[in-house]
């Protein structure tokens, strides 16, 4: 194979490793953005729970990438063992080398530190579902994160009981009590709006506050 006959490889290679680049840093971005509650989101398919949503998406566009990054290397590997069949490879300028290997390098971290908050902050979140369902059938879903000694929770209304939710209210507890699993909270409908109350112990007291 001639050296004319593998440009569009390069090209697709090249085109590859600028969208794995592009997408790295999109993952990197969502995970620092201040909006908590944006990358915290929850969506509710059915019996389904997506929590947190946007840190989930994180991981998913860091896949991505990293499937983006193995195909162009599997390329560029296939394009140059086509060129060295008979013919010399082109020589890329040392410039050239270098910048495409700091920015394969900032790619790599940043999609290392979108994987780890992502990664954590999924670890961390224990969603639920409480009951009972609205009278038009919404539902409440609360994600809990126990954190060392702490517990928080965010609640979150779901109208229709299908697809993202809306925070309507957030608890913390000492210990890192979780008033979800141990079924200490109340949820009462008045109409279509929902009344959550989460309730901890003598020793193990819980605290509500409204959304932002």
């Amino acid at each position: 194979m001639n050296e004319s006959a593998a440009m569009p490889r390069d090209q697709l290679s090249r085109r590859l490793a600028i969208a794995c680049r592009v997408l790295a840093w999109a993952s990197l971005l969502l995970c620092a953005l201040h909006a908590h509650d944006a990358v915290g989101a929850v969506v509710l398919v059915g019996p389904l729970v997506l929590a947190p949503a946007g840190y989930l998406l994180v991981l998913v566009i860091a896949a991505v990438s990293i499937g983006l990054a193995f195909a162009s290397w599997m390329i560029g590997k296939v394009r140059r063992a086509a060129l060295n069949d008979g013919s010399a490879a082109p020589v890329r300028p040392v410039r050239g080398r270098a910048v495409r290997w700091l920015a394969n390098g900032i790619t790599v971290l940043a999609l290392f530190a979108s994987i780890l908050v992502a990664g954590f902050e999924c670890l961390l979140a224990a969603p639920y579902i409480a009951e009972p369902t609205g009278p038009a059938g919404d539902r409440v879903v609360v994600v809990e994160r126990n954190v060392l000694l702490a517990g928080y929770g965010d609640v979150y209304l779901v109208p229709g009981g299908f697809g993202v939710g809306r925070k309507i209210a957030g608890y913390s507890a000492d210990d890192g009590y979780s008033p979800m699993g141990n079924g200490t909270y109340a949820l009462e409908w008045r109409g279509s709006e929902p009344h959550f109350t989460a309730h901890g112990t003598p020793a193990n007291p819980v605290v509500m506050y409204p959304a932002d």
